[in-house]
């Protein structure tokens, strides 16, 4: 697997898209005029607002919260000076987010304002990036693939004293993945790591504009570390990179074009593939009749929503999908949040995605394809956005009977989770 250090060619290139924005002559000055605009304006609207009496961000339901230099001096004597600038920043970040969610130049302008840029000039936001032929890529993506390695010891040390922009206080994630697994070991428990790579690391040339696809996926530098460490503990990985990498070299689209998640297909030929090594390592029991059915679907794209555009003029907020909806055993439709089977998959919104809602079928996740393709039952436990909290997973594991006639357990989880997830480690009760 590719490595952000390994200085080819192709990752230059893709590295250096990455990292550039490109406007024109005419833009870039136009953008400057339009934002200092925008600052001088917000700040007139508050200030007419505070004089009409009426609430605004300087005072009133709004009023924005600094530390005050009593607080900033108490908290430099008594934790130093990284926990004093730590509450400023955390204040400053605080306030923004406030101003881009209740001001009232930011209510009346970000969605017009939002739309311009994206479909004119070709810009996101900070949680989107918008690429070529408007493919549509999560901002966490970015930082994981462009940032430090995950596992080096300054990167981690950064984010224990809060100096990065993702805190966590183990950001580590291999002693608590370690912990988990021998917990389950003692229990007679099997255990298989899916870590599913980012969209912008599979489908990089979409985000430059580089119409040849060939070679490897990105990925951050500590990436083959991690899985280095796992193996030599005897933790089984399996890493859906290559299937994915070769659906993209082949226009299959692996990913979805205005969502941060796999597609469809992309779902079905990774539950395939685990499947085989699930079958081929652990005696499942017997089998069950599973079958499917395609159907169309529109899904409401996650990164059309982030991008903060007028729900009725947004280009890119349906995603037309053709899912495949499996029921069984028999002719029952599949749920997988029955509660039954010896396979239990613990994973985040990459599991739960197309989870049945308001429509014929049995579920079309990725809990669902695994159960067709091994012809077993297959349970469930995930929460969207849960894949970087690894304690909170654990909790649901030490539910009573979470884990009775458990064959094996597929811990899935973004991948960005390695840099950017708190790894804090929960231990299952001991066995009995």
């Amino acid at each position: 697997m590719a490595s952000l250090l390994a200085g080819t060619t192709r990752e230059e290139e893709a590295l250096a898209g990455m990292g550039r924005t490109q406007l024109s002559p005419v833009a870039a000055p136009l953008l400057t005029v339009l934002f200092l605009l925008v600052i001088l304006s917000g700040a007139a609207f508050e200030v007419a607002a505070g004089f009409r009496g009426l609430p605004n961000l300087l005072r009133g339901e709004s009023r924005l919260d600094f530390p005050s230099l009593i607080e900033l001096r108490a908290l430099w004597r008594e934790r130093g000076a990284l926990a004093a600038t730590g509450a400023i920043r955390a204040a400053d970040g605080e306030a923004q987010d406030r101003f881009d969610r209740e001001s009232r130049l930011a209510t009346a302008l970000r969605a017009p304002l939002q739309g311009y840029l994206a479909r004119r000039l070709h810009y996101g936001n900070s949680q989107v990036l918008l690429g070529d032929q408007d493919w549509l890529f999560f901002r966490d993506d970015f930082d994981y693939l462009t940032g430090p390695p995950f596992l080096a010891p300054a990167a981690l040390a950064r984010r224990i004293r809060g100096a990065s922009r993702h805190r966590a206080l183990a950001p580590d994630p291999v002693p608590a993945i370690l912990g988990l697994a021998a917990d389950l070991q003692a229990r007679g428990i099997g255990f298989v790591i899916v870590p599913v790579p980012t969209k912008l690391g599979i489908a990089w040339e979409r985000f430059v504009g580089r119409r040849v696809r060939d070679g490897q996926a990105i990925d951050n530098p500590s990436r083959e570390e991690f899985f280095a460490r796992l193996r030599r503990a005897g933790v089984t990985l399996f890493d859906p990179t290559p299937i994915l990498r070769g659906m993209e070299i082949r226009e299959e689209k692996p990913y979805m074009q205005f969502d941060s998640h796999w597609s469809p297909a992309g779902i079905d030929q990774v539950a395939a593939g685990l499947s085989e090594l699930l079958a081929s390592r652990f005696e499942l029991g017997s089998l069950q009749r599973f079958h499917r059915k395609k159907r169309r679907f529109n899904r409401r794209a996650d990164l059309a929503d982030l991008l903060g555009l007028d729900p009725d003029r947004n280009p890119y907020l349906i995603e037309s999908l053709e899912i495949q909806t499996v029921d069984g055993p028999g002719t029952r439709p599949f749920s997988s949040r029955r509660g039954e089977g010896s396979v239990l998959l613990v994973g985040d919104s990459f599991s739960r995605l197309l989870i049945r809602n308001r429509r014929k079928g049995g579920d079309a996740n990725f809990a669902a394809q695994i159960a067709f393709h091994l012809q077993r039952p297959v349970d469930m436990l995930a929460e969207n956005d849960a894949g970087a909290d690894f304690a909170r997973r654990v909790e649901w594991l030490r539910q009573p009977h979470k884990l009775d006639g458990r064959t094996v357990v597929i811990f899935e989880f973004a991948e960005r989770a390695l840099a950017l997830g708190d790894w804090t480690s929960l231990r299952l009760a001991p066995p009995g």
